[in-house]
């Protein structure tokens, strides 16, 4: 009676990788396959499903790999963009400051201007000679017209300045906003790749919520003060005129 031969337990070392250990019972598997024929045709097929889990073992820890590096990359230039962002808004800001400052003193010295106007009509008025009052306003008159006149156009120079930090800070704002919202949603992305690698069935249909953006406060406030500020120079300006043309009116 014919006896059937020794089933070899196949055991691969645990010191190779998965890949290795597959290759390597696919070898083992091969040899007894010739050695017994046909006897144990299961084997094979063994051995195959083992060396195709382990691929598939290596696949899906070389994706998760090639993941976590692509996420640490994106949340690194994300954080530098941020950095650089608010870096850039403390400039412009500052900027901003030390424009309406230059603007301030620039309306402390017409009102300066304004008081040594009315001195000069004051004084004006105490002269007895026509002629020589005409003269001496005339002369005061012209110099006061150039001081405002280069005052208003360096206060229209500091308008437009302010106007350039207000849009340069809306335009920052929004910058800033995208990459706190871009952030988010890179987040929300690794957490729905995560949980769709581990259990495969899970919903992964989660969304960041954006915050509305809240821009256009302060620019509001500031372009009626401007407005308010540039108006004020026109009819004082007018006014000024309108004085001038009485004097001379008045003197003739």
């Amino acid at each position: 009676m014919a006896t059937s031969p020794a089933l070899t337990v196949f055991s691969a070392p645990s010191w190779l990788p998965l890949t290795a250990r597959g290759h390597h019972a696919c070898a083992w598997g091969a040899e007894m396959e010739e050695k017994n024929g046909s006897n144990y045709p299961h084997i094979g097929m063994e051995i195959a499903e083992l060396d195709l889990k382990a691929k598939v073992d290596n696949a899906i820890m070389e994706q998760e790999a090639a993941q976590h590096k692509a996420s640490m990359a994106a949340s690194e230039a994300t954080g530098n963009a941020l950095l650089e962002a608010e870096s850039l808004m403390n400039l412009k800001s500052k900027d901003l400051e030390e424009k309406k400052g230059e603007l301030k003193l620039l309306e402390d010295k017409i009102q300066r201007l304004e008081k040594v106007w009315s001195s000069v009509e004051e004084e004006s008025l105490k002269n007895p000679s026509p002629a020589q009052r005409e003269k001496v306003l005339e002369k005061q008159l012209h110099s006061l017209i150039e001081q405002l006149t280069a005052k208003q156009a360096q206060a229209e120079r500091l308008i437009t300045d302010i106007h350039a930090k207000e849009k340069d800070l809306e335009r920052l704002n929004s910058i800033q906003r995208n990459l706190h919202s871009g952030s988010s949603e890179a987040g929300a992305a690794r957490n729905r790749f995560g949980g769709g690698l581990l259990s495969g069935d899970e919903d992964s249909g989660s969304k960041a919520a954006r915050r509305p953006g809240q821009s256009g406060g302060f620019r509001t406030e500031g372009q009626k003060r401007l407005m308010i500020l540039r108006s004020a120079f026109v009819l004082y300006i007018l006014v000024l005129h309108v004085v001038v043309f009485i004097k001379i009116s008045v003197s003739n």
